[in-house]
């Protein structure tokens, strides 16, 4: 029996240094929405100020109906040390930004709209995703038994 047991172990062992030395995390995007509605929007629609360092990976707009001439997007990211700006100009009824643009704990976000020509919007909806950085995120250890609950 002991024979048997430590034939066992010795497979286990050999098994194990196969197994990964690594493991993978999913770190999900935090999700921002704001809608404005009114008669003739114009300027600032949205301010936001990141509690973490990390990145925006996605604006998206929707301006209720296409805008005629279409509207400049300003994009700016406010820190101690710079003012980042972007601009970007959108023409259909929905317009996706990917910019990519890193972040640091306490930048601020300011996103300005002005519609181009006669183009009076009525309601604009907005939507980003930031990503926070892996050192900002809370570790959770599970043994793999427990990983499987819930799913």
């Amino acid at each position: 029996m002991e024979e048997r047991l430590y034939k066992l172990e010795k497979v286990v062992e050999r098994l194990m240094r196969r197994a990964p030395k690594e493991a993978k995390a999913i770190v999900t995007p935090i999700y921002i929405s704001n809608c404005i509605a009114g008669e003739n929007i114009s300027g600032e629609i949205l301010r936001y100020m990141f509690c973490a360092t990390g990145k925006i990976n996605k604006i998206l707009f929707d301006f209720g109906s296409r805008p005629k001439d279409g509207v400049d997007i300003v994009v700016n990211v406010l820190d101690n040390m710079a003012d980042r700006t972007s601009t970007y100009a959108a023409s259909g009824k929905t317009f996706l930004l990917e910019p990519d643009i890193e972040v640091d704990s306490g930048d601020k976000l300011f996103i300005s709209i002005s519609p181009k020509g006669e183009v009076q919007l009525t309601e604009v909806w907005i939507s980003f995703a930031w990503t926070p950085k892996v050192k900002e995120t809370t570790i959770q250890k599970l043994l793999i038994g427990d990983s499987n609950e819930g799913i």
